[in-house]
């Protein structure tokens, strides 16, 4: 593109791009000139970038400005990253969070206290993880945890053992008494 001097406002930098990010506006004087515009990130100010300043926790942070060539932010979004979360408790997900109810969310790496910033920030990972879900194994006894043995209780000199009056454990029922 030439320089604003070189300019002859006739628009064909505008209809040639590639990107569709040249416009021509109007000048304090009515003449066009070529204007490059870029989706830039609220958050940062720098170039927004697909997929992640576009669809944060807190909507769509990009808007779209004009600058004169040479002017345009050089770098990239800083500020916002994809982090993974359970959908159930938005919290991090625990050891046992099922996939499908895992999903990947953007958010701000940093924020500030007491404005709608605070709720954005990236979970932190020294907090305690999805609590939701819990290990299929905890619903079975572990072997041999049943209940503990108990001494067998002694009556007017006679032993009774309680195994007699106590309900057979699972494991009973499964595989009989192999007293």
């Amino acid at each position: 593109m030439l320089p604003t001097t070189d300019c002859t406002g006739c628009g064909a930098c505008a209809h040639i791009c590639p990107k569709n990010c040249i416009s021509m506006l109007p000048d304090n004087y009515g003449f066009l000139y070529p204007q490059i515009n870029h989706d830039i990130c609220i958050k940062c100010g720098n170039r927004a970038m697909v997929g992640l300043c576009d669809d944060t926790v807190q909507g769509d942070m990009t808007r779209i400005e004009y600058f004169v060539p040479g002017t345009e932010p050089g770098g990239y979004c800083n500020c916002h990253v994809k982090h993974t979360v359970c959908k159930d408790s938005d919290m991090l997900p625990g050891l046992f969070c099922p996939s499908d109810s895992r999903e990947t969310k953007v958010y701000l790496k940093t924020g500030t206290e007491d404005t709608k910033d605070e709720s954005a920030v990236i979970p932190d990972e020294s907090k305690e993880a999805c609590t939701e879900h819990k290990n299929i194994l905890d619903k079975f006894p572990v072997f041999g945890d049943d209940s503990p043995e108990e001494d067998p209780v002694e009556q007017d000199g006679q032993q009774e053992h309680e195994d007699s009056e106590k309900e057979p454990n699972w494991w009973e029922n499964l595989f009989g008494n192999w007293h």
